[in-house]
């Protein structure tokens, strides 16, 4: 996504964003919205509406490490409709006192959540990402769980540079109103990012593993883990989850802590 095309796709979410009561703040610099479930409920029911492309990043920790690491990762969430913050935002942004409106807003809470609504309204919903095995388990469970759910279609994430076009030209043809990507970051932005205008979806949320929880394959992380914990678990589920988490969430202390000393007495 280039500087001008995201200031433009920012700028036509602006009233959306204001009529939904969305504030845009920053953690460290790297975009944040303090919201509610209602919130995004709003965002989302106004982009359908209106018949906007709305892109929905999720900022988290790892996001925070890849956007360092990738600046066009950086530039890219911040051109996004809207940013919501899972649980290490809310950490963060306590220890440095500006708290925001709600914990729990991550890829799959916030992704169940909509479903849900989907579900009720007859939403039209596509779903590209995962293996194609733990794809085809996540749609026949969600057959089961949601009984009006209308799934346009679904593709799996591991596909050839070649294959991107056609995919682009499907679900831009089938116009979703909400399309999740769980391709894992920063592969899911940058297709979004760079996609947005030529999807035709009013959604598209980028929701990294959470198919594999909605097939069954990975466990909804439990209460324990609300509070910043949700990696042990995964890593207890998987160990080799483990020295990617140590180093992420390293990072995000070390910007946290490096913040807190240069900034004391300031608040």
């Amino acid at each position: 996504m280039n500087e001008r095309l995201g200031a433009i796709l920012l700028d036509g979410n602006s009233e959306l964003r204001r009529l939904a009561g969305i504030e845009r703040t920053a953690f460290l610099g790297y975009p944040v919205d303090s919201v509610s479930i209602d919130d995004v409920f709003q965002f989302v029911e106004l982009s359908i509406s209106k018949n906007a492309n709305s892109f929905v990043a999720v900022q988290n920790a790892n996001k925070i490490y890849l956007s360092d690491k990738y600046p066009k990762l950086k530039e890219i969430m911040s051109q996004a409709a809207l940013t919501l913050p899972e649980n290490a935002m809310n950490i963060g942004m306590s220890l440095i006192g500006n708290r925001l409106k709600a914990r729990n807003m991550g890829g799959v809470k916030v992704m169940e959540d909509l479903l849900g609504l989907a579900n009720e309204r007859g939403w039209t919903v596509y779903f590209l990402g995962a293996t194609r095995d733990n794809l085809n388990k996540m749609i026949t469970q969600l057959g089961q769980d949601y009984w009006n759910l209308r799934i346009v279609g679904y593709r799996d994430g591991y596909f050839q540079a070649g294959e991107t076009e056609e995919i682009i030209r499907e679900i831009a043809a089938l116009r979703p109103n909400l399309l999740f990507v769980g391709m894992g970051s920063p592969k899911q932005e940058f297709f979004i990012g760079e996609n947005i205008t030529r999807l035709n979806a009013n959604i598209a949320m980028g929701v990294g593993g959470s198919f594999n929880v909605f097939a069954g394959v990975e466990k909804q992380a439990p209460a324990w883990t609300k509070h910043g914990l949700e990696w042990l678990y995964r890593s207890i589920q998987d160990s080799s989850k483990l020295k990617r988490y140590l180093i992420v969430n390293s990072y995000f202390l070390y910007k946290v802590a490096l913040h807190l000393a240069f900034n004391r007495g300031r608040r």
